[in-house]
């Protein structure tokens, strides 16, 4: 292999810029504006979301229309092909467009099978190298302890740092022995949060000590266990930084001293999106690549506008001509860039069966291992005629994909021999008629509500209640958050899902009509 810091001193100060630099765009082909880039530079490498994802066939045309537009830079490096591939509400080469849609990482610590988890990630890790997808910004290491989180939450293995890393390792091996380099998230912790950080800046005021125990211990357990990168999260952790509101991202204490020189990481660091409104509403372009720069990142992630993504780049390229930022930091972090391209073999395609009935196989597997019986095991398995509700819900933060995921479920009900009368409605029960939905229900009818966003949407909580008071035999299903059951008291059984995954949808109604005894426990 070509010595990575040979390449790297063969490089002008445009070069090692452009390897710092992590771009997003809306087309499902590569822009114009992009392959030029990328043939005058080099590049970093590229992110790809739901909207750029449609086919397999169009998904590796993109991808391999960027590695040949690297092969003509005169470096030929290729571009490291990056994407969120979390599985459950991050899932974007999803099943709608051919690939296996996988349960996420709640279900996976409800499961709490270290083996399956590695299983569920070297399928995944196979699914994306088969069309070039090289880096997953995966798994996620917050550990979710707070009810309220917005942008976490399910995304999160659970509650307690040992789960979080124990699965967190058993993905990490699972990724990169599918040679896809893995990416621990929100460094230092972005679980006990209220806030999400695409909305505004949140802050974990917690002390050293209890960040130590809880927030550090997944990602101190995945740098022992080799992880190749780091995501920063956009969060203020005065604990940890003196300056006001300077979230970690742009931290020096945070990601020089604590993740460098303290845990000894030396992968590569990328910031989370850069035009997130924690950063993009406080700091100027150039403001934030100096920031960013001198704490310590090495991959400036900018995933949806052009004109953003240009000015950042003439920002460093300023920045290193007036001496306010080193050539030779600059040329730190594309070595920590071309390393990992190099060691992933990132120019490569490596073939495999997407989509097929044994990676489905292992998707199912997890939600049957996951879906979890909070109480009345008892009064199952569900016959005759069901009240189905589905308060419907696009998404809870920005970072989610936008699926119709409600159809197996119904269908599922359906072919299990239940008759099956489903009310769709919005997250806060507007438009419904709660003594309508009473009288459709019958004396003594069961109605499975699928809980969804309680906590913020009381409605839904208060119509069970009158449904529970009318006599109903309510059956709560937690869609997403396990917490929402905690509204459903009088419910005479609760089930979480953790997600809305087709093979997840599938489980529930395996243990709603008796198919499936569950065995999940519950992470939080």
């Amino acid at each position: 292999m070509t010595d990575p810091r040979t390449i790297v001193q063969a490089m002008t100060l445009e070069e090692k810029a452009a390897q710092m630099l992590f771009l997003g765009f809306k087309e499902t082909e590569l822009p114009e504006r992009v392959g030029a880039f990328v043939e005058k530079h080099g590049l970093g490498g590229i992110i790809l979301f739901t909207r750029n994802v449609k086919t397999r066939d169009q998904t590796l045309a993109l991808t391999t229309a960027a590695q040949q537009a690297a092969k003509r830079s005169r470096q030929g490096l290729p571009v490291a092909i990056s994407i969120d591939q979390e599985g459950g509400t991050v899932t974007r080469m999803g099943e709608d467009a051919g690939y296996t849609h996988f349960p996420g990482n709640m279900a996976l610590g409800a499961a709490n099978d270290p083996s399956l988890t590695y299983r569920a990630a070297r399928t995944m890790a196979a699914e994306m190298r088969a069309v070039g997808v090289n880096w997953n910004y995966a798994p996620v290491l917050d550990v979710n302890n707070n009810a309220d989180n917005p942008v976490i939450g399910v995304r999160s293995y659970g509650a307690s740092p040992e789960l979080v890393s124990r699965h967190g390792c058993a993905a990490i091996k699972g990724f990169q022995d599918g040679n896809v380099a893995a990416c621990g998230k929100h460094f230092p912790g972005h679980g006990d949060t209220a806030v999400d950080s695409h909305l505004a800046l949140p802050v974990i005021p917690h002390d050293r000590a209890r960040l130590e125990a809880v927030e550090f211990a997944p990602f101190r357990e995945a740098i022992k266990n080799g992880l190749d990168s780091m995501m920063t999260a956009h969060v203020f952790f005065p604990a940890l930084e003196s300056t006001p509101g300077l979230p970690a991202t742009l931290s020096r204490n945070v990601i020089t001293g604590l993740l460098r020189n303290e845990m000894g990481f030396d992968g590569v660091i990328s910031t989370d999106c850069l035009e997130m409104k924690a950063i993009a509403d406080n700091y100027t372009p150039e403001q934030t690549v100096q920031l960013a720069v001198d704490a310590g990142v090495d991959a400036l992630l900018i995933s949806h506008t052009w004109d953003l993504q240009v000015a950042m780049y003439e920002a460093l390229l300023k920045l290193v001509r007036e001496g306010k930022i080193s050539e030779e930091r600059v040329a730190e972090s594309a070595l920590r860039v071309v390393r990992m391209k190099l060691a992933r073999k990132m120019d490569e395609f490596l073939p495999a069966d997407i989509g097929s009935e044994e990676h489905k196989t292992v998707a199912l597997e997890v939600a049957r291992k996951a879906v979890t019986v909070a109480w009345g095991a008892e009064r199952l398995p569900l016959t005759g005629k069901v009240t189905l509700v589905l308060p419907r819900v696009i998404w809870f933060s920005q970072v989610e994909d936008s699926r119709d995921a409600l159809a197996k479920l119904i269908q599922g009900l359906k072919d299990a021999g239940l008759t099956v009368d489903a009310i769709d409605c919005k997250l806060n029960m507007e438009g419904v008629d709660v003594d309508e939905l009473i009288r459709r229900a019958g004396p003594g009818g069961t109605v499975i509500f699928g809980a969804v966003g309680v906590g913020r949407n009381p409605q839904q909580a208060q119509a069970a209640g009158r449904l529970v008071e009318a006599g109903c035999r309510v059956v709560a299903v937690a869609r997403r958050m396990p917490y929402d059951l905690k509204h459903f008291p009088g419910a005479i059984a609760g089930l979480a899902a953790y997600d809305e995954s087709p093979a997840m949808q599938v489980a529930v109604v395996e243990a709603l009509t008796g198919k499936l005894q569950p065995t999940g426990k519950m992470p939080v």
